[in-house]
């Protein structure tokens, strides 16, 4: 994520810098979902599945059993071929971003925005780099932050 990915961490920055953590804790679920959305179509099966149960969860039509669910199965997909740390990997790389938001939907930490952020755009981009359209987005859901 070189240039485009510090660009990207300087506005995370400003983000927290700039809002109080209340407000850009509503925005971080939202964000995270519509930035995996961008690459649905490489996402494989369980990430794919997974994404669908983290925006029903969003639209308040799955419940915290549910994300806990996707979220299991996603692990044990990694681990069926000892794969949780194979950042090389596109496919990895999706399904942890997946696990990103699955696991903010059930353990709300609103501190380390930048931290969080940073490391979930960074996986995700591990699939396929979309660093202007990530950008966009986080000048849209956290335009008053910016």
């Amino acid at each position: 994520m070189a240039n485009g990915g510090r660009k990207l961490d300087l506005i995370l920055n400003d983000i927290e810098t700039n809002c109080e953590p209340s407000r850009y804790a509503a925005a971080c679920l939202p964000f995270m979902v519509e930035c995996a959305s961008l690459i649905e179509s490489e996402l494989p099966r369980i990430a794919f599945e997974s994404l669908q149960t983290a925006k029903s969860y969003l639209r308040q039509e799955a419940g915290t059993v549910s994300v806990q669910q996707a979220l299991s199965e996603c692990w044990r997909e990694l681990d069926k071929k000892k794969r949780t740390t194979s950042f090389d990997d596109p496919e990895v790389c999706a399904i942890r971003a997946v696990i990103c938001i699955l696991h903010d939907q059930v353990h709300s930490e609103p501190d380390d925005l930048v931290d969080r952020m940073s490391n979930f755009l960074e996986i995700l981009n591990g699939v396929v780099p979309r660093e202007a359209e990530q950008e966009s987005l986080l000048r849209l859901y956290f335009s008053g932050c910016i």
